[in-house]
């Protein structure tokens, strides 16, 4: 859950960054790199959970 979290402030902070430098990012190219960092958020967090879960099942 806590990596869940920080990966969420993150993820809040790169918005904040993306949309204060001047690239000028389109709308759909903004919302891609949005959805693509979710994905990895999702990714990560669970790939972590499935990693615990064996962890502590074998003990």
């Amino acid at each position: 859950m806590n990596t869940l979290v920080v990966s969420i402030y993150c993820l809040i902070l790169v918005v904040f960054v993306l949309m204060g430098s001047g690239w000028g990012l389109t709308v759909t190219s903004f919302g891609n790199i949005i959805l693509a960092l979710l994905l990895l958020i999702i990714f990560g967090d669970n790939c972590q959970y499935y990693y615990l879960w064996r962890k502590y099942d074998r003990a």
